[in-house]
């Protein structure tokens, strides 16, 4: 499943009163999210990149320092 379809895929029934996202406020926050893990900006998150954000985060997540 691509990451777009991920991104706008809907869950019915769950909470009727949920904000509905507008295409480009879901792209705007993929866009921050890779920009922020993609270390060496190629466009891609590799293994690398993907554990040292996963380890920024419980370090966030801890109170400690990155």
């Amino acid at each position: 499943m691509g990451i777009s379809r991920i991104a706008t895929h809907v869950i019915t029934g769950i909470d009727e009163n949920h904000e509905v996202y507008t295409d480009d406020q879901i792209e705007a926050v993929l866009d921050e999210a890779l920009n922020y893990t993609d270390l060496n900006k190629d466009g891609y998150v590799d293994y690398h990149e993907y554990r040292i954000n996963l380890e920024k985060g419980k370090l966030k997540r801890s109170g400690r320092k990155n």
